[in-house]
């Protein structure tokens, strides 16, 4: 007897709990319905073309329709032929009434959130399958939360901008992920960037575009430069460019054979079609070798010697100096060059390692090294508002061959393939260059928080020649003209003579 009573209690609780589990997870099926109708509907109502006079049109076409049907309740007939199973019609009159207005609104507001799920339902389905393999790359904050897909919009040129809550995620995680995110959304990274204002989210730009193999810098010699711009190169979305006196001085890295003078020359030739006013010091300490292409040009100076590198240096450094007071007696903020009748200096070294690096068996070196650093110290701290940009290139950047100091003011970066990840951690603070294919030219841009990939113009020795014989006619028809005599090392007074109208 006992026996059957414990049976029976057993059963009861059985179902009882049962019973629980079923109420728990119908409950909970709820919960995830009404979740992913919401969504659908708020992911509907954001992409709904709301500034589009043809999507307004058509809606009132639409609601006008339905304001026939409903007046003469097809509706009713509508809703008898396909949902009287569940809610038969009398049903339906006693909960709605049968007050026309009403049956209106209601039809309307199906209609809408029919129109909200159509709109909403693709996009939610594309916000799940990046949030999926966004997952996958297995990154997290301190507390196991992973970050998350808040937006994601088409740009022109087959591009789409991802915006990801990153939950404290910062975004050299996400750059050291390049290749992993490029792998798990299928396209390619073409930036990774942050919110100015809203470092929260970080943006990626995600792109179908296919690099091009090579892209020759005479290709380019028709393209209308902005004054004072310069080419980067081609990226994802077509060729950038850069104005110098935003940016003011740049580094350019890379091991031989990366791409790092190429990248040197077509700079100097691109700017020097740019800007009218323009005098260029070139500092070539591996025997003048890479930059004898430029020796014959008419605004440009080539030094190959360490000393008469600092000496140069020395000469900037007072004309900087010079400038600076002019701007204070006439109360100017920077130099322009038609109005102060001074041109633009651009000071490019290349292998700057061989000028900073200190040389310990030879005590003379040293010296002339140390000064080579507070010189170039000085210009990068003060010379943006004199007009005076330096350009430096190396093979590796560390503390050793650019002094910190000397980096710490160099705001444009452009870095080729590195070997390790520390070289590319080093020059871009990243992973980027370390991850870059092995395609000659190919580098990362750094300007701020923004890093592009780049493919550099490959300019020749023809291009180069070609152009300075076009420059040389320039000055010759006098199209082109110098503001100011050159800086001559070699003078005994470091204040150029500014020319006069006598003397042009």
């Amino acid at each position: 007897m006992q026996t059957n009573s414990n049976k029976e209690a057993f059963i009861s609780s059985s179902k009882s709990k049962n019973n629980d589990q079923f109420s728990e997870a119908l409950f909970d099926a709820i919960i995830k319905f009404f979740s992913f109708a919401f969504k659908v509907l708020y992911y509907g109502f954001k992409k709904i073309p709301w500034g589009d006079w043809q999507f307004w049109v058509l809606l009132a076409i639409n609601i006008f329709i339905i304001n026939i049907i409903v007046s003469h309740e097809y509706h009713l007939f509508l809703w008898s032929k396909l949902l009287s199973h569940y809610i038969g019609v009398p049903k339906l009159l006693k909960i709605l009434g049968y007050n026309l207005f009403v049956h209106k609104v209601v039809v309307v507001t199906i209609f809408l959130l029919f129109v909200f799920f159509l709109y909403g339902f693709p996009f939610y389905c594309l916000m799940n399958r990046f949030q999926n393999r966004l997952n996958r790359l297995g990154l997290t904050n301190g507390i196991s939360s992973k970050p998350t897909i808040e937006s994601i919009s088409e740009e022109e040129f087959n591009r789409k901008k991802v915006v990801i809550y990153n939950g404290g995620i910062g975004i050299k995680q996400f750059q050291n992920k390049q290749d992993d995110l490029e792998a798990t959304f299928g396209q390619k990274v073409e930036s990774i960037s942050s919110n100015d204002l809203s470092p929260e989210y970080t943006i990626v730009m995600l792109t179908k575009n296919n690099w091009p193999k090579v892209v020759k810098f005479s290709s380019l010699n028709n393209m209308d430069l902005p004054r004072d711009h310069f080419i980067i190169g081609h990226t994802l979305k077509g060729v950038i460019t850069q104005n110098i006196n935003e940016l003011p001085h740049m580094l350019i890295a890379g091991t031989t054979g990366s791409g790092k003078s190429i990248m040197f020359k077509q700079m100097i030739v691109s700017l020097m079609k740019s800007s009218p006013y323009l005098q260029v010091f070139l500092l070539d300490l591996k025997s003048g070798i890479e930059m004898q292409d430029f020796q014959h040009f008419p605004n440009v100076t080539v030094v190959k010697d360490i000393r008469k590198a600092v000496l140069l240096l020395n000469k900037i450094k007072e004309e900087m100096d010079r400038r600076f007071s002019y701007l204070e007696q006439n109360g100017y903020r920077e130099i322009i060059p038609e109005r102060d009748k001074m041109d633009k200096i651009l000071v490019g070294i290349d292998e700057s390692s061989v000028l900073y690096m200190k040389n310990h068996t030879n005590p003379e070196l040293n010296t002339v090294s140390q000064n080579a650093n507070e010189l170039t110290d000085s210009l990068a701290k003060l010379s943006r508002a004199a007009g005076i940009h330096l350009l430096l290139a190396t093979q590796k950047v560390t503390k050793e061959t650019i002094d910190t100091h000397i980096q710490e003011n160099i705001s444009g970066k452009f870095c080729f393939k590195t070997n390790t990840l520390q070289g590319s951690l080093t020059v871009l603070g990243n992973g980027m260059a370390c991850s870059l294919p092995d395609v000659p030219g190919r580098g990362i841009w750094n300007l701020g928080n923004k890093f592009l990939e780049v493919q550099v113009p490959l300019i020749t020795q023809t291009d180069i020649k070609e152009f300075e014989h076009k420059l040389k006619l320039e000055y010759e028809n006098g199209e082109r003209r110098m503001l100011q005599k050159k800086i001559d090392i070699n003078s005994s007074s470091s204040k150029p003579q500014l020319l006069t109208e006598n003397n042009l």
